[in-house]
């Protein structure tokens, strides 16, 4: 098992990492800086394209994985769905990027953990 890395870092290189791309990144929730969760609002000149979390496999490294029950969802059932989550768990990040190629984004960040 690998060390995990603190949130705020891991959200802090995705925003940069988004940035390098040409593309827009944001907090939209911030959480526990150290041990928090991470979801992604993934978007495409600002139309949604998939919610995804950070999720530990059994092998204990990181995946990103889209969150089926937030999928094809309107705005405004995909913000409840977002408020819910997050006041179920205080220490969850919510981060809006919108990137030119989410599915490359989604496998460069698989692919690096």
């Amino acid at each position: 098992m690998t060390a995990q890395l603190p949130a705020r870092l891991v959200v802090t290189a995705l925003i940069r990492s988004v940035q390098v791309q040409g593309g827009f990144a944001t907090v939209l929730k911030s959480g526990n800086d150290d041990s928090g969760s991470i979801m992604l609002q993934c978007t495409k000149m600002g139309q949604f394209e998939r919610l995804l979390e950070r999720q530990m496999t059994l092998d204990g490294a990181y995946e990103w994985r889209a969150i089926p029950e937030a999928q094809n969802k309107n705005p405004l059932e995909l913000n409840d769905y977002i408020e819910r989550r997050y006041a179920q768990d205080r220490d969850l990040w919510v981060l809006e990027l919108d990137v030119a190629d989410t599915e490359r984004f989604v496998a460069e960040l698989n692919a690096f953990g």
